[in-house]
């Protein structure tokens, strides 16, 4: 085999607690992790040496090529630990994830490139060799191995399966800005330092929401999914607050199955959740005949796109050569 394509899917949160600050300058998390059908295309190929990583696609602008680039990592990263074993590595990257999104898009394009060069050089790592490379590069690209459903710990890396529950549809709104992970993070330990306010949501459980998945019962998963890091991201970005109010009112003017609006990760991507894909396709048409129509975006205008959550089938097609 001298070439093998991968496909690196996107992830959700569809819950975030976010615990105290640990010693290692990471904060604790509580998450659930879910993938998502929307995905970046990594190609592999064999070389005489070295690491060679090119990006293309409609997301691509502004990505480095070079070792700022965790897809780019990840290779050095098994090169190094397998000098006998690989030599060297080509990677294309067809880049659909937006940046700065809050849908790990970086992380999944790791994820691929340890999954692809296992592939390509017959490594046969397994799992849990794979998970300790992966959990070196960040926080999700453990997650982004296997990207069903998982409940992660730690600071992410630490993983649990969980039931994927019910196919969900989601309304992804990606505003043309960005987020500074870290500085919503520091943000956020910045509210909790000088405000005594509570930065959950109220009432929201990880045990419900994984029960309300289990049972399949749409209502009881939207009332317990929450992200603590939408308070400071909103606070520090006034221009969510309007796009949340855009899809808010959008919504109020269809008939709809209507879900859950939340952040993901943190942001600056809004997404809303749906039971049903009729009821998201309906969404998300309006919100592209309103952004067709000019609607002023000082920033520049939206992306929109439409995702599901992925399934078994989906993970199985991942990977080919």
């Amino acid at each position: 085999m001298e070439r093998v394509t991968v496909r690196a899917f996107a992830k959700v949160n569809m819950r975030l607690e976010i615990k105290e600050k640990r010693p290692d300058g990471y904060h604790g998390i509580e998450t659930l992790f879910r993938g998502i059908f929307l995905y970046d295309t990594v190609v592999l190929s064999k070389a005489k040496d070295g690491v060679a990583l090119s990006c293309e696609g409609p997301a691509a602008k502004d990505l480095p090529e070079d070792n700022r680039n965790l897809a780019w990592q990840a290779a050095d990263m098994l090169r190094n630990a397998f000098p006998d074993r690989i030599g060297g590595i080509r990677i294309r990257l067809y880049k659909r994830i937006p940046l700065n999104a809050g849908l790990g898009g970086g992380s999944a394009d790791a994820a691929a490139v340890l999954t692809g060069i296992d592939r390509l050089f017959a490594l046969d790592l397994g799992m849990e060799v794979l998970t300790d490379f992966a959990a070196k590069l960040g926080s999700d690209v453990a997650f982004c191995l296997q990207p069903l459903a998982a409940v992660g710990c730690g600071r992410g890396e630490k993983l649990r399966p969980a039931n994927p529950g019910p196919s969900l549809w989601i309304v992804l709104v990606k505003p043309a800005f960005g987020m500074s992970t870290k500085a919503v993070y520091d943000n956020w330990d910045h509210l909790r330092t000088t405000q005594e306010t509570d930065l959950s949501g109220a009432g929201a459980s990880l045990a419900l929401l994984l029960e309300g998945l289990r049972d399949n019962k749409p209502e009881h998963i939207w009332a317990n999914m929450d992200n603590d890091l939408e308070k400071p991201a909103f606070l520090m970005e006034k221009r969510l607050s309007t796009y949340k109010q855009w899809i808010e009112e959008e919504l109020a003017r269809i008939d709809v199955r209507c879900g859950k609006v939340m952040l993901c990760g943190s942001g600056s991507t809004l997404a809303v959740y749906f039971p049903d894909e009729g009821s998201a396709r309906q969404l998300a048409e309006r919100l592209r005949v309103a952004r067709r129509l000019g609607i002023g975006w000082d920033s520049g205008l939206p992306l929109i796109l439409l995702a599901k959550t992925l399934d078994e089938t989906d993970l199985n097609d991942r990977v080919y050569g």
